[in-house]
């Protein structure tokens, strides 16, 4: 059996490597996101503003900026000062990035996707930019992320006897002993995390299938999908800011970190918050407002949520490591380096092997 398992191991990571890699180097990108862009851009090193800018100066910076361009998010800072992030689709230029100065709402920096690459490590570790083809090509890597956590941690295992001296890795002596020693030794250690990993990583990339498993043992809420109504005669718009300062007072236990607009004008306004309460932690809520109508749609409640939903909901922060709350970051970061080293260490045992195998007999 463990000679079996080890075939299926070394072929399963021969397969996936270069997947496993763009998807580690992305997600540590990822996890960095917010410390990163003023290392790309030293532009955006700016200290805390005295007092914010109203979500109209953003959106009128946005429409001088390209009154073209379908506003996607704006994502405002999460753990200190720093710029908010915008995306925009342009016709024929696909997303563009545009970075607000959080205090005067002027745009600091523009671009195509590709010149942040923060932003660019986003996008890539979420799709793939091959759309539901990259989600379900995200959905096999987990699997087999699972598959190769179990399969390398039963082959390793040393037995109690030998647990410590398994554990161990000598810097002095052959490289083909100390490769594989920084390939077992870590792994071992990382085994759980990346079985976790793996998991929800596997189910974030097919939602519609883990939806629809959920459901089959707790209740799952429909999709909210609002119609905006006729505007009445004569009636007058709410600004973008009073529309957002609403939808705070509907969720005043939560953190703003995304705001996104529908119809025409922006007509909806979106926001995305954040679950700051200790039962609850990094859940997620999206509340959004008709500034014609002043009428309120509540699309996700993390509060509310049925035990189904609930469920699903602890997938991201899981996965994301947010469940470490301010240490997300180093966590993200050690995960993602000990996943590059399995995969350098994992290729390198295997071109030893391959190398010293076809070596004729003295």
């Amino acid at each position: 059996m463990r000679g079996l398992l080890r075939t299926v191991h070394r072929w399963c990571g021969l397969v996936v490597a270069a997947l496993f890699l763009v998807q580690a180097v992305s997600g540590v990108l990822w996890a960095n996101q917010e410390r990163l862009a003023p290392v790309f851009h030293p532009e955006l090193r700016l200290a805390a503003p005295a007092s914010p800018a109203s979500l109209d100066q953003m959106l009128a910076s946005i429409h001088a900026w390209n009154p073209r361009g379908k506003l996607d998010r704006i994502a405002l800072p999460v753990y200190g000062p720093g710029a908010a992030a915008v995306r925009v689709d342009l016709p024929g230029q696909g997303t563009q990035v545009l970075q607000l100065d959080p205090g005067a709402g002027r745009v600091l920096s523009s671009g195509p996707l590709w010149a942040y690459p923060e932003q660019f490590a986003e996008r890539l570790h979420g799709s793939l930019f091959l759309g539901e083809t990259g989600r379900w090509l995200l959905f096999a890597e987990g699997l087999v992320l699972m598959l190769m956590a179990v399969s390398g941690l039963i082959v390793w295992w040393p037995g109690l006897a030998r647990l410590g001296r398994a554990l161990t890795v000598r810097p002095r002596g052959p490289i083909r002993r100390l490769v594989r020693e920084l390939h077992l030794a870590p792994g071992a250690l990382a085994a759980g995390f990346l079985l976790v990993t793996g998991l929800t990583g596997a189910l974030m990339a097919a939602e519609p299938l883990t939806a629809a498993l959920v459901s089959r043992f707790a209740p799952v809420g429909a999709d909210v999908r609002p119609a905006l109504a006729p505007v009445p005669p004569g009636a007058a718009p709410r600004t973008a800011e009073q529309a957002l300062d609403a939808l705070r007072a509907r969720y005043p236990v939560g953190r703003l970190v995304k705001v996104r607009t529908l119809g025409p004008g922006d007509r909806m306004v979106l926001g995305v918050f954040l679950d700051r309460r200790p039962l609850n932690p990094r859940a997620y809520s999206m509340v959004g407002l008709d500034r014609m109508t002043g009428e309120l749609t509540v699309f996700v409640d993390a509060a509310r949520n049925p035990p189904g939903d609930v469920a699903i909901a602890w997938l991201t922060p899981v996965h994301e490591g947010a469940i470490f709350g301010p240490l997300r970051p180093v966590a993200a970061t050690a995960l993602g380096l000990t996943l590059i080293l399995m995969v350098v260490t994992g290729l390198s045992n295997w071109s030893l092997r391959r190398r010293l195998t076809a070596r004729p007999a003295r």
